[in-house]
């Protein structure tokens, strides 16, 4: 109806838009600051006032009207069973109970995600993240049998990708004493992207605040001494899928190998070990494939043990490898700028640009799009066809600056169309910056600025 659009609208772009900017400055205060690891905060107060403003405002609990023969329609049942006609309210309630969470108060965020779940069935995605942030509050309390219990109920068959990997690490940390000691703190931090299900940069405490690659390869290690081969496969295959370039990847492959040896399935251990050799020669454990490979060569069969004696944790570590290629025969490049003031308005960014790409470019037609990275905003100059034409632009950068009045001045940065495919998250953009910073080919030498 006209009403609950009304209402969804200007509950998204007008308190909650509001919440949430005051929400993501909170956490870049927490994440510069140490408190003591008991003490409840106040830092997300403002966040909670402006998401009770929103639920005060703008809930809907009028039920719509009843049609004829609506008891025997299963969708008009299920209309009538809902609690809440707001549909994007239920965001405000998710955002509160994280601004509690973050303060630090788990015994008032606890009925907040809990009223989630029992109040807003209808929407599975946020009763799903709802449950993960109760589950980690009974943790924090000390109750982990509570949170093993909530998500004994879950079927993860039905998760999805992100979902299911949060599941697996919640559900070890809430068993495991080995994962609760390596993870003071079980929420986690997925960083694909600013929408993330955790977009939060800071730890709920002063402890290590693990990604999901972290927990991830944690959870495979354990699994892999626990003998669960079935667990240590099918993490394996997420490595595989989602997380191909991790630093975890090598010591993930070498221990897929090795419960496949476990086995006696030379086939698959073979093919493990190849992919070590092959696409990490660099990695501490290639030598090691090497050798595995040449013995399985010369015998056919999986013979002796080729696991290091004293095999643990800190014996698998990464090493930092690079995917970005430095070819330049691609025709797709981009360039892009980043300011040192984050605060720079979005929209005067893009129309310096354009009109500095109108003035200088009579021929050339450049797209400009606004893109993040975590915290790190990059303005995406695309359209470039080789890197001559980025040297070219970026030489009238340097003898007509774009931002005159900005000190210190913006960081440009070249990338081709490969890699550009590659900066999934914040920690591949500081890659790929190393990286090229490590170049010395082509126009690809140190920054431009």
């Amino acid at each position: 109806s006209l009403r609950r659009f009304s209402y969804a609208f200007r509950t998204r772009y007008n308190v909650y838009y509001h919440a949430k900017k005051e929400f993501t400055q909170s956490l870049k205060e927490l994440s510069q600051t140490t408190y003591p690891p008991d003490s409840v905060l106040q830092l997300f107060d403002g966040c909670i006032r402006k998401c009770e403003k929103a639920i005060r405002l703008y809930s809907i609990r009028q039920k719509p009207p009843k049609k004829r023969g609506w008891q025997q329609d299963a969708r008009q049942r299920k209309r009538q069973e809902q609690t809440e006609y707001n549909p994007f309210l239920v965001h405000c309630w998710l955002l509160m109970g994280k601004a509690y969470y973050y303060n630090r108060d788990y015994e008032l965020a606890i009925p907040v995600f809990s009223y989630i779940r029992h109040h807003f069935k209808e929407k599975p995605d946020p009763c799903t993240e709802a449950l993960f942030w109760e589950s980690a509050c009974y943790m924090h309390l000390g109750e982990g049998y509570r949170a093993a219990y909530l998500l004994e109920g879950m079927d993860p068959s039905g998760l999805s990708r992100t979902h299911k990997k949060h599941y697996l690490v919640l559900q070890s940390t809430s068993r495991s004493p080995e994962v609760i000691s390596y993870h003071p703190d079980p929420l986690l931090q997925a960083k694909d992207s600013v929408k993330e299900l955790y977009e939060s940069l800071a730890p709920a405490s002063s402890f290590f605040f693990p990604s999901v690659e972290d927990s991830l390869y944690h959870i495979l290690y354990t699994s892999y001494l626990r003998k669960e081969k079935e667990r240590v496969w099918e993490i394996g295959d997420m490595f595989q899928t989602d997380h191909f370039f991790s630093v975890w990847r090598p010591a993930v492959l070498y221990l897929e190998a090795l419960t496949y040896a476990a086995g006696k399935d030379t086939a698959n251990c073979r093919e493990k070990l190849h992919q070590l050799a092959t696409l990490f020669p660099v990695s501490s454990l290639a030598d090691i494939a090497t050798r595995f490979l040449e013995n399985l060569e010369q015998n056919n069969e999986l013979t002796g043990d080729f696991a290091p004696l004293g095999l643990s944790y800190t014996h698998l570590l990464p090493v930092k490898t690079y995917p970005f290629v430095s070819s330049i025969e691609e025709t797709d490049y981009r360039l892009i700028l980043f300011m040192p003031d984050q605060t720079f308005p979005d929209q005067e960014i893009i129309f310096k640009v354009y009109s500095f790409n109108f003035t200088f470019l009579v021929r050339k037609q450049l797209d400009v799009e606004i893109r993040y990275w975590g915290e790190q905003r990059g303005v995406v100059i695309s359209g470039f066809t080789d890197s001559r034409e980025i040297s070219t632009y970026l030489t009238l950068v340097r003898q007509f600056p774009l931002f005159p009045e900005v000190d210190p001045e913006p960081e440009y940065l070249p990338v081709s169309g490969h890699n550009y495919q590659l900066l999934r998250t914040e920690q591949h953009l500081n890659d790929y910056r190393a990286f090229y910073l490590s170049k010395e080919t082509g126009p690809f030498t140190g920054r431009h600025k």
